[in-house]
C-alpha cells in the first residue's frame, strides 16, 4: 500500500493547491462558442427578405414619351385612353344589366318584343282565355239583350235605373228608406249582429242608416237607442244575357223590385245558372291565381275589386261552387261584358253598396 506523503511546514496550516488562470480562460471560450451557435441558428430560422430587384433604368426616349404625354393631357389634346375593367367588373356589369331588365315594367318588356304576327295578320281564336288575345266561341263584346219592350228593355233599363237612384240617394243621406225601412229600439242584450240576424240585414247597413261613425267598431248597442233597419230577405237575381244584377226585398212576402246594375258575367257560357246563396262576404279580397298563387288586394294583378260575394249551391250551402262569387273589378269597361272566367263583375261602388245590404246566407238566383 502507497504511502501518502504530506509535506508540512514547520508551524503552519496545510494548504490546498495554488490555482492559475486558465480555469477562466476555458469559461470564456465555451461562453463565445455558445454564443457563436446560438446567432447562427437565429441567423438559419429567421425569414429573410428576398432581394428586390433595382428598377430598371430609364431611358431617354422614355422620359421624351412621358414628356410629350404630359403636354398633350395639360393642351386638352389627347384622346382619353380606355382603361381596362378591373377583375370582376365585367361580371357585375352583366348583372347590374340583367337586374336592370327584371326590374322594366312588363308593358315596357312586351312593347320591347318584336311582334308576334305579321301586321294586319289575325291571331289565332285561344283555347284557354288570356287578356287581349279572343278566345275561342265567344266573342268577348257581346252586347246585353234588351228587347223592345216589356222588361229588360230600353224603357224598362231607364225605369229601373232611376228606382235604383231614388232608394240609394236615402241611404247614402242616412235616413229612412220610405215604404222599405223600419224602427227599432235596442233592448237588453241585444246587439248589432242579434239584429242583423233578425232584420236579416247587414250590421254595416244599421250602422250607416242610423248615423253611426265609421271607427265605431264594437258589436254593443245602449239600450233604448233608436235605429233604422233595412229589413230583408233579400233576393238577387242575375240575368246572363241582359247582363243585370235584380236585386228584391222580401220583407213583404213577395219579391219587391230595390235595385238593378249591370253586370259582366263570364267568357264561353262559363257562369253557371241555378239556385245559390252567399256563403261568405269579404272586404279588400285577396285572389287565387288558377296557378295557385295569391295576389293581394291591390294589386294590378287581382281582378276582384273591393269586395267579394262567395256563391254556394242551394243544395250545398257550406260548400263553395268552385269559386263562384259575385266582386267587383279593376276594370270598369268589362262590366256588360263576357269576360270573366265565370264570376259575376259590377263596379266596385255597386258592389260596395250591395255588399252592405245583403247578408250571408241570402238567396241567390242565375239564369239565362
Amino acid at each position: 500500500m502507497a504511502k501518502l506523503n504530506y509535506q508540512y511546514q514547520a508551524g503552519s496550516r496545510m494548504r490546498p493547491p495554488r490555482r492559475d488562470g486558465s480555469g477562466k480562460l476555458r469559461l470564456l471560450l465555451i461562453f463565445v462558442v455558445t454564443a457563436l451557435i446560438t446567432a447562427g441558428i437565429i441567423f438559419w430560422l429567421v425569414p429573410r427578405k428576398t432581394a428586390e430587384t433595382p428598377d430598371a433604368p430609364v431611358t431617354d426616349s422614355e422620359i421624351r414619351s412621358a414628356e410629350e404625354e404630359s403636354s398633350a393631357v395639360s393642351s386638352g389634346e389627347k384622346d382619353e385612353v380606355p382603361v381596362p375593367p378591373a377583375a370582376g367588373e365585367e361580371e357585375k356589369k352583366e348583372t347590374e344589366e340583367k337586374s336592370a331588365v327584371s326590374e322594366t315594367p312588363a308593358e315596357e318588356r312586351i312593347a320591347e318584343k318584336p311582334a308576334e304576327k305579321p301586321a294586319g295578320e289575325k291571331f289565332t281564336p285561344n283555347d284557354f282565355p288570356e287578356k287581349g288575345k279572343p278566345w275561342k266561341g265567344d266573342p268577348p263584346e257581346t252586347p246585353p239583350a234588351v228587347p223592345e219592350s216589356g222588361e229588360n228593355s230600353a224603357a224598362w233599363r231607364s225605369d229601373a235605373r232611376a228606382l235604383t237612384g231614388k232608394h240609394l240617394s236615402y241611404i247614402n243621406k242616412r235616413g229612412d228608406v220610405p215604404g222599405f225601412s223600419v224602427r227599432h229600439r235596442v233592448k237588453s242584450g241585444e246587439s248589432f249582429s242579434k239584429i242583423a240576424a233578425k232584420y236579416h240585414t247587414t250590421y254595416e247597413m244599421i250602422k250607416l242608416l242610423s248615423g253611426f261613425s265609421a271607427k265605431h267598431n264594437t258589436n254593443f248597442l245602449n239600450v233604448g237607442r233608436n235605429l233604422r233597419i233595412l229589413p230583408g230577405p233579400w233576393h238577387i237575381v242575375i240575368e246572363k244575357e241582359a247582363k243585370l244584377l235584380k236585386l228584391y226585398t222580401q220583407s213583404k212576402g213577395n219579391d219587391e223590385l230595390f235595385a238593378v246594375w249591370d253586370i259582366g258575367i263570364g267568357r264561353q257560357n262559363s257562369t253557371p245558372t241555378g239556385e245559390f246563396v252567399i256563403l261568405h262576404r269579404a272586404a279588400n279580397p285577396p285572389w287565387t291565381a288558377p296557378d295557385g298563387s295569391i295576389i293581394a288586394f291591390g294589386k294590378p294583378e287581382n281582378p276582384l275589386g273591393t269586395r267579394f260575394l262567395k256563391l254556394a249551391r242551394k243544395e250545398t250551402p257550406s260548400i263553395s261552387a268552385n269559386g263562384l262569387g259575385i266582386h267587383g273589378t279593376n276594370d270598369d269597361s268589362s262590366v256588360t261584358k263576357s269576360l270573366s272566367s265565370g264570376c259575376i263583375r259590377m263596379k266596385n261602388s255597386d258592389v260596395e253598396m250591395l255588399f252592405s245590404i245583403v247578408p250571408v246566407r241570402s238567396r241567390v238566383t242565375i239564369r239565362n
